[in-house]
């Protein structure tokens, strides 16, 4: 989908197409009048939003952002501050549509896993260490793990 090209507008365009053009031919089995007018998503709608949602794949520079809604994290996590509310991370489950405050500043993936990384908070995508294999091998496995970790000698539980 490319917001900035139009691409899904074509692509809806040529789907609508081909329904009138089947309706049409069903119709004309019928003896009924065609379709007069093709719809599209080009026309003007009665759309709650004021204009097109911007996408903050690039960020905002200097506290650009206007308010309202707005598209984030569409790359990935980036680090929000938003006035009034203060500084989160967004995105860690995929793009998001957020209701942002004006001036608000959003940082570019790329920057905020740059930061994220410098201060030790690494991002784990594919997951990290063997805890939950513990527990998916049952129950006794888990136990183990667990006299393990405190120096607990099995024989102190079976006697």
């Amino acid at each position: 989908m490319n917001w900035e090209t139009g691409g899904v507008l074509k692509g809806w365009d040529d789907m609508v197409g081909d329904i009138k053009k089947f309706v049409d031919w069903v119709k004309d089995i019928f003896g009924q009048i065609k379709t007069k007018d093709k719809p599209s998503l080009k026309k003007p709608n009665k759309s709650v939003a004021k204009g097109p949602v911007p996408m903050m794949e690039k960020g905002t520079p200097n506290g650009s952002h206007r308010g309202g809604l707005a598209i984030v994290s569409e790359k990935g996590r980036e680090l929000i501050h938003e006035p009034g509310k203060g500084t989160y991370l967004s995105g860690s489950k995929g793009a998001e549509l957020r209701n942002l405050a004006p001036g608000t500043t959003v940082l570019p993936n790329h920057h905020t896993e740059k930061v994220l990384k410098r201060y030790g908070m690494p991002g784990y995508e594919k997951g990290i260490g063997n805890y939950f294999d513990w527990m998916f091998k049952g129950p006794k496995q888990l136990l183990g793990k667990g006299f393990e970790k405190f120096n607990v000698k099995d024989s102190l539980i079976t006697s």
